[in-house]
């Protein structure tokens, strides 16, 4: 028959063998709970396949705000800037009636020219002026930040139509 010591010494190796046991499925579940989700899950080996990653979003580096108060009209413009994509939405206030139009638009960004399109009409912004399909200038920095949109515009001098640039100060956005 075993010795007292013996069945001490075997009862206190099964107590610490089944501590351990517990101690190592915890920290296994621990480490599944800190993980990735599965459809988030990152590979350090790239698809045999393609050695390219997939493209993740870019994230949006800024948020800027534009304002441009006319004399029947007040535009609004904010843009959310990604190193390469924009996104935003212009809105308009005819001064006298109120009244209120806004339209969102996507884009591309190539430095400081910004091609937008807009996903339906843009709004009104002035009583003889038309938005063109021309690229819009974004100008950072400096003393006077501010967006350029070539606008198709009435000259009520010669009463021709003719291109100009709209300027849109740029302001502090709304938190």
């Amino acid at each position: 028959m075993p010795s007292r010591l013996f069945r001490t010494a075997l009862l206190t190796a099964s107590i610490l063998l089944l501590i351990s046991c517990n101690d190592s499925k915890k920290g296994k579940k621990e480490k599944e709970n800190n993980a990735a989700p599965p459809d988030t899950a990152v590979s350090s080996t790239a698809p045999a396949s393609n050695n390219t990653a997939p493209a993740a979003p870019e994230a949006v580096t800024e948020t800027v705000c534009y304002e441009n108060e006319g004399l029947k009209y007040k535009t609004f413009i904010s843009i959310s800037f990604t190193a390469t994509t924009a996104a935003g939405y212009v809105n308009s206030e005819e001064l006298e009636s109120g009244k209120k139009e806004s339209a969102s638009f996507e884009g591309t960004l190539a430095g400081d020219v910004l091609t937008a399109n807009f996903k339906k009409t843009p709004p009104v912004v002035g009583s003889a002026s038309e938005w063109t399909q021309k690229p819009w200038k974004v100008v950072r920095g400096g003393n006077n930040p501010r967006l350029m949109i070539p606008f198709k515009a009435k000259n009520y001098d010669t009463n021709q139509w003719e291109e100009r640039d709209y300027t849109f100060s740029k302001i502090e956005c709304a938190k």
